[in-house]
């Protein structure tokens, strides 16, 4: 019995031992307030990456659809004009713009987004992400295309942007935000829906890691039936997205953003007695990296 005793002796203090001198666990991180910053005459540069899908059908040729979609790539520089109490004034140009399109299975270049590169937007953002609508600069010296395609691009901004809370934030917190995002397909260009979208502080930095990293969770939905030059509108739409942001809470600016938004629905018309509904579906992608 004794020799026995004496066996489990050396593997005994060996395992207390090593639970001794064994790194103690982590611990929680502290909650942080997160914040952009500006200053005036800063600038950043981006690499803005999207894809634009749409499939359209009717019931007036049931059995034939329409595919399009969109790829695009520019850069965008972004250049703080003016900084005061309430946040930062900042001018958006496209120094870069290319792309191309895809109908029906065939694909050719996008000459009009070249256009883009002689547009540019100013709007403003408060120390939370809030965007003020954003309006093009001297949109008369513009061509017809520049002008739609920047403000296709100023209503992106209204996707899911990354606002902060006012509160410190810990790992694991979730916070919430409402916004009214404008619909960008045929027939939709003057309907909004309300998305509700929830954003989760995922990690802080820690370990060498400088970024912070939050998810987002977006949906949104519209049954509205209203008239419109003489005829009666109807829209049902569904919208669900995702996201991923990636922030430095020492330089207070974005690093990436990573986004995906799909959207499915009918848009009828009635007029004169002849009903018209077309069933949409889009699906939208953007990815934003420092250049």
């Amino acid at each position: 019995m004794k020799a026995a005793c004496s066996s489990r002796g050396p593997a005994w203090l060996l395992g207390t031992l090593l639970a001794l001198t064994a790194a103690p666990p982590a611990l929680p991180a502290e909650p942080l307030p997160l914040r952009y910053r500006f200053a005036a005459g800063a600038a950043e540069s981006f690499w803005v990456s999207s894809s634009e899908e749409l499939e359209m059908s009717s019931n007036i040729f049931p059995n034939a659809s329409h595919r399009v979609r969109l790829r695009s790539r520019m850069a965008l520089l972004r250049r703080i004009t003016a900084v005061d109490a309430a946040g930062a004034t900042i001018e958006l140009s496209f120094p870069e713009a290319e792309g191309t399109l895809e109908s029906d299975g065939r694909e050719r270049p996008v000459p009009q987004l070249a256009a883009l590169t002689a547009a540019r937007l100013v709007l403003r953002q408060d120390e939370r992400g809030e965007f003020a609508e954003a309006r093009l600069l001297e949109p008369e010296t513009l061509e017809p295309a520049a002008r739609f395609l920047a403000q296709e691009f100023a209503n992106s901004l209204s996707r899911p942007a990354l606002v902060f809370p006012e509160r410190a934030l810990a790992p694991g917190d979730t916070w919430s935000v409402q916004r009214e995002v404008p619909l960008s397909f045929p027939g939709g260009s003057d309907l909004r829906v309300e998305m509700d979208i929830t954003f989760r502080l995922e990690e802080l930095p820690a370990g060498g890691r400088a970024e912070a990293r939050i998810s987002a969770q977006a949906r949104a939905s519209l049954d509205e039936r209203r008239g419109k030059e003489g005829s009666l509108l109807s829209a049902k739409i569904q919208a669900a997205g995702t996201g991923e942001f990636r922030f430095r809470p020492d330089t207070g600016r974005l690093v990436s953003s990573r986004t995906e938004l799909s959207l499915s629905g009918e848009l009828g018309t009635s007029d004169a007695g002849r009903d018209i509904v077309h069933r949409i579906s889009m699906k939208l992608a953007s990815e934003t990296r420092a250049r």
